[in-house]
């Protein structure tokens, strides 16, 4: 009879695909939220490309949610003391990362135990990101990093390490994991 019940109760649990990243994990979080963010590009037509997909994203992720995490701002702010996206001519040197496999990486400073700043950096020499459809994957798949979030073994998850063939939303495994990061 035990033996029933316990097959009936680990089958019905949900088998998440998310993780958090070990910073998070390790005590390291935002002090405050939301966190300021914006789109940095010298290009007029790519930052206002950039700028259109950032705000869906973070929308996007917010309202799946249910958390207030981002708050777009206009390029106006000063760069040092604020959070951005950016595209990136020269990848390779800056982030130390292969371009010819890493669309783009989510990079967090930190002061004490708070993240005091974030970065996320497109790698302007992958093909990939000239597709509208890849760079909204993408950025979606960054802002989760922002937050905590790392990949997960979830294939269908935007959070998961490649890139999916068509962008089909956040999904349920996405939104419990940024969940779960706030949390912690």
């Amino acid at each position: 009879m035990w033996i029933k019940w316990i097959i009936v109760f680990v089958l019905s649990m949900p088998a998440w695909g998310f993780r958090l990243t070990q910073d998070f994990t390790s005590g390291f979080y935002w002090q405050t939220l939301p966190i300021k963010i914006t789109v940095v590009d010298p290009v007029p037509s790519r930052k206002a490309l950039m700028e259109e997909i950032s705000k869906t994203a973070i929308a996007e992720w917010e309202e799946e949610s249910g958390l207030s995490l981002w708050d777009y701002t206009e390029s106006g702010a000063t760069p040092a003391s604020t959070n951005i996206i950016r595209w990136s001519d020269n990848f390779a040197a800056e982030t130390k990362m292969d371009p010819q496999t890493v669309l783009a990486v989510a990079v967090r400073y930190t002061d004490g135990p708070y993240f005091a700043k974030t970065e996320i950096i497109s790698n302007g020499a992958h093909p990939l990101n000239e597709s509208p459809t890849h760079l909204r994957t993408t950025i979606t798949h960054e802002l989760g990093h922002t937050m905590g979030v790392d990949h997960s073994e979830d294939p269908s998850a935007v959070m998961a390490p490649s890139l999916q063939t068509y962008y089909m939303g956040l999904q349920t495994d996405d939104v419990q994991g940024i969940r779960a990061a706030q949390e912690e």
